[in-house]
């Protein structure tokens, strides 16, 4: 991920330079600078690949994968009607005190 993240900044200043100085040098040429930022492009999708950063990769480690992908919100509705009511209704918070908001009961929702 590091190599991705450090050929994206690269590969956007090199695109800066390449806006600010022109796409073609003095003589009507494409600038070197032009294939050096393909080149950053190219190595950052192979990056992209491996990661599972396209659609297509990341449907092949799925299915290469023999863990299902975790449904998160799935899992939680599922959790909370085995469970009963996950937390408590809250009251008027308006009405805390100083004393009841204290660190051991602060967290008394949450952890319900």
């Amino acid at each position: 991920m590091k190599g991705w993240a450090e050929l994206e900044v690269l590969s956007a200043t090199v695109f800066a330079w390449l806006l600010k100085l022109n796409v073609l040098n003095s003589t009507g040429e494409p600038r070197k600078l032009m294939d050096q930022h393909r080149q950053m492009k190219l190595a950052q999708l192979a990056f992209e690949r491996e990661l599972g950063m396209t659609p297509l990769s990341r449907s092949t480690l799925m299915l290469n994968s023999t863990h299902a992908a975790l449904d998160l919100a799935a899992e939680m509705v599922r959790q909370v009607n085995e469970g009963g009511e996950s937390r408590r209704p809250l009251a008027n918070l308006t009405n805390i005190t100083k004393e009841q908001n204290t660190p051991s009961r602060r967290y008394t929702f949450f952890l319900g």
